[in-house]
C-alpha cells in the first residue's frame, strides 16, 4: 500500500476505543450529576435560611453544568457512530478496489515483468502497468481525502460544543493527520486523549501553546499514567519536542516517530530520484567564444537534503540500540532537528548540552554526538565523585549552512535563541523530585553566539556554567567598538556569571580573523571577564576534541563541576600578548 494510505482496521479500534472513552466519560458525569442532585435534596430538607439558598444556587449551577457535559458527551458518542459507519463504508470500498487490483493480468501483477520480447509489446505492456499503478494511487489518495474530510467535519462540530460548558476545557483543536498513527486513526486517538476527564468528572485543561515549561511540567505531572501514555501514543510529535515533557516520555514519543520518519523519507528519495544520485553539476553554455560555466546541479542538491536527512535519522536510529535517548526530533525542520542524550538528564548530577555552530545539520549529527561523548569521557575521568551523568547533544535550531554567506550574520543566533532557553527551563522543571543538578551548556563557533543571545536579550538561560569554543562573538556586545563594557554580567545564568563563564580558543585557529564582530566581543578578551583556559598548540577549529587535548582537560573538569580547578594556559597556548586576556586562576 502507498505510503499514507489509512490503516482502517486502527481507524476501526480507534473509533470502538473513542466510543468507549466517551461512554465512560458519560457515565461518569451522569453519576456526579446525580450525586450532585442528591445533597441538593438532602440540604433542602434539613438547611434553611439566606445561606442555604446560596448553596442551593451555586448546587443548581454545578449540576446544571455536569448535566450538559454529560449531554455533550453523547453527542460526541453519536458523533463516533457516525464516523464508524464512515469508516465500515470506506473499508468496503478499498476492498472492492483491492478486488478491482487482484483483477489485473498475471503478468501486470508480478514484478519481473518479462521484457525479452519484441520492445513494442515491452513498452505496451510498461504502459498499461504505469496508468494502472497511477489509477490505484489516485483511489487510494481520494479514499484519504474524503475521511479526512469527514474527520475535520466532526472535529468541527464537536469541539463547538464541548468549549462553551463550564467544565470544559478543550484548547488544542485536532487536525488529521497531526497523529502519531497517521491519518484518521491518529487524529482521532489525538481528539479522544484531549477529553482527558479527572476524578471528578471535569476536563483537564491542555496547557495553552505559551505555556512555560514549569507549567507543562506541573500540568503533565497531575494527569495519571493512562492520560499520559494515550496522548503519547495519540500525537507524539508533538508531546515529544515539548519542553517540560519528562525527557523518558520525550523519549518514548520520540522513538514512535523515528521508523515512520525513516520509511517516510526512504519513499520520498525513491520516489523523487528512483534512479538514484544525479549529477551534482550541471554546464551551462554561453554561447559560442564566450565559454561555459560549471554549476551545481538543484536536483543534486535536493537529493543531497534528502539523503543526509536520511542519513541522520539512521545513525540516530543505531545508537537508540545502544542506550541513548532521544528526546526531540523534526527531520523535516529547517536542516533537520534532533536533541540525543547519553544518560537521562532528569536523573544525571551533572548535565552537559552540546550546542554545534556553523553547518550543522541532521546528516552531521553522528560527528556531533561524537564529541559530546568525548567531553562526556573527560568528564568521568576528572574524578569528580559518584555522581551520574548526562550528555546531550542539542541540535535544537538552525545553524547557519555556510561559513561566508551565513555564519556572519547574527538572525540565525536571535531565531536559536528562545529554542535553546526553553530546552533548558525544561530541563530544570523536570529533573527528577525537584532536585538540582549542575547544567553546563557548550557552544562551539556559531553556538557561543546562540548561547550568549539566549542567556541575554531578555532571557535567563537556566544552567550553572558556559563554555565558549573557538566562538567568533559571545553574543552580546558590540564587538567592532572595541572595550564597549560589556562583561559576562550581562549574561544571565542560573547563577552568577562571573566565574562561571569559560572561553577557549588556539592560536592556530582561524576564527581569530572573525572576532570582535557584530556577533558580539570576543569572549576571551580581558574586559569581558571569562576565564579563558589554554588549547593545545596547533589546535584547528575542529580540533578541540582529539584525544587527551588540554582543552577537552579543561571542558571536562567544568563539566564535572570542578570549574574552579581548569588550569591557566601554559606560555605556548597564550593568545598572543598576556595583557590581551583574563587567564583562569594561578597564572
Amino acid at each position: 500500500m502507498a505510503a499514507g494510505a489509512i490503516e482502517l482496521d486502527e481507524d476501526a479500534a480507534a473509533v470502538a476505543r473513542g466510543q468507549a472513552g466517551v461512554g465512560r466519560a458519560e457515565a461518569s458525569l451522569s453519576s456526579g450529576h446525580q450525586r450532585s442532585q442528591r445533597a441538593l435534596d438532602r440540604c433542602a430538607q434539613s438547611w434553611s435560611g439566606p445561606r442555604s439558598d446560596v448553596f442551593a444556587a451555586a448546587a443548581r449551577g454545578t449540576a446544571a453544568a455536569l448535566a450538559g457535559t454529560g449531554q455533550a458527551c453523547g453527542t460526541a458518542a453519536s458523533l463516533l457512530g457516525d464516523l464508524a459507519v464512515a469508516v465500515r463504508r470506506t473499508e468496503d470500498e478499498l476492498a472492492a478496489l483491492g478486488a478491482q487490483h487482484r483483477a489485473l493480468p498475471a503478468h501486470l501483477m508480478t514484478p519481473g515483468i518479462d521484457l525479452t520480447g519484441p520492445a513494442g509489446d515491452a513498452q505496451r505492456r510498461a504502459d498499461v502497468l504505469s496508468g494502472q499503478a497511477h489509477e490505484a494511487t489516485s483511489e487510494l489518495k481520494r479514499v484519504e481525502r474524503r475521511i479526512a474530510g469527514e474527520m475535520n467535519a466532526l472535529t468541527d462540530r464537536l469541539v463547538p460544543r464541548l468549549a462553551g460548558l463550564p467544565s470544559c476545557a478543550l484548547v488544542r483543536k485536532i487536525h488529521p493527520g497531526t497523529g502519531g498513527g497517521g491519518g484518521l486513526a491518529g487524529a482521532l486517538s489525538t481528539l479522544t486523549a484531549a477529553l482527558l476527564v479527572g476524578p471528578d468528572g471535569a476536563l483537564t485543561p491542555v496547557p495553552d501553546p505559551t505555556a512555560s515549561p514549569g507549567a507543562v511540567h506541573r500540568w503533565w505531572t497531575g494527569l495519571t499514567t493512562a492520560q499520559r501514555d494515550a496522548l503519547v501514543r495519540a500525537d507524539p510529535r508533538h508531546w515529544g519536542n515539548l519542553d517540560g515533557i519528562p525527557v523518558l516520555d520525550r523519549d518514548l514519543a520520540n522513538r514512535i516517530v523515528l521508523p515512520q520518519e525513516i520509511r517516510d523519507l526512504r519513499a520520498e528519495l525513491q520516489q523523487r530520484f528512483p534512479e538514484g544520485e544525479p549529477g551534482r553539476y550541471r554546464t551551462t553554455y554561453l554561447g559560442y567564444g564566450t565559454g561555459e560555466v560549471r554549476t551545481e546541479n538543484p536536483a543534486w542538491t535536493a537529493w543531497d537534503d534528502l539523503n543526509q536527512r536520511l542519513a541522520g535519522a539512521a545513525s540516530i536510529d543505531q545508537r537508540l540500540h545502544h542506550g541513548y535517548l532521544l528526546i526531540g526530533f523534526q527531520p523535516y525542520a529547517g536542516s533537520g532537528r534532533a536533541i540525543v542524550s547519553q544518560g537521562d538528564p532528569d536523573t544525571a548530577a551533572h548535565t552537559s548540552i552540546f550546542v554545534p555552530g556553523t553547518t550543522a545539520r541532521l546528516g552531521s549529527i553522528d560527528g556531533d554526538i561524537e564529541r559530546s561523548d568525548v567531553m562526556g569521557g573527560s568528564a568521568s575521568r576528572s574524578g569528580a565523585g559518584s555522581g551520574t551523568f548526562a550528555h546531550v547533544t542539542w541540535l535544537g535550531y538552525d545553524a547557519p549552512p555556510t561559513v561566508l554567506g551565513d555564519a556572519p550574520h547574527l538572525g540565525w543566533a536571535e531565531k536559536g535563541a528562545p529554542l535553546l532557553d526553553g530546552f533548558a527551563s525544561g530541563l530544570r522543571a523536570t529533573h527528577a523530585a525537584g532536585g538540582r543538578s549542575h547544567v553546563t551548556v557548550v557552544g562551539h563557533s556559531y553556538a557561543a553566539t546562540v548561547i550568549g543571545q539566549a542567556a541575554s536579550h531578555g532571557h535567563r538561560l537556566e544552567v550553572d556554567d558556559v563554555l565558549m569554543v573557538a566562538a567568533a562573538g559571545a553574543g552580546v556586545g558590540h564587538g567592532w567598538l572595541g572595550d564597549d563594557g560589556t562583561t559576562v554580567d550581562d549574561l544571565h545564568l542560573s547563577g552568577p556569571s562571573r566565574g562561571h563563564v569559560y572561553a577557549t580558543r588556539s592560536r592556530s585557529d582561524p576564527i581569530r580573523w572573525a572576532n570582535d564582530t557584530h556577533l558580539g566581543v570576543d569572549p576571551t578578551r580581558a574586559t569581558f571577564g571569562a576565564t579563558v583556559f589554554g588549547a593545545s598548540p596547533g589546535t584547528t577549529h575542529d580540533g578541540y576534541w582529539k584525544d587527551d587535548t588540554a582543552a577537552l582537560r579543561s571542558m571536562g573538569l567544568v563539566i564535572a563541576g570542578r570549574g574552579p580547578d581548569v588550569p591557566p594556559p601554559t606560555d605556548d597556548q597564550r593568545l598572543g600578548d598576556p595583557a590581551d586576556v583574563t587567564f583562569a586562576p594561578g597564572s
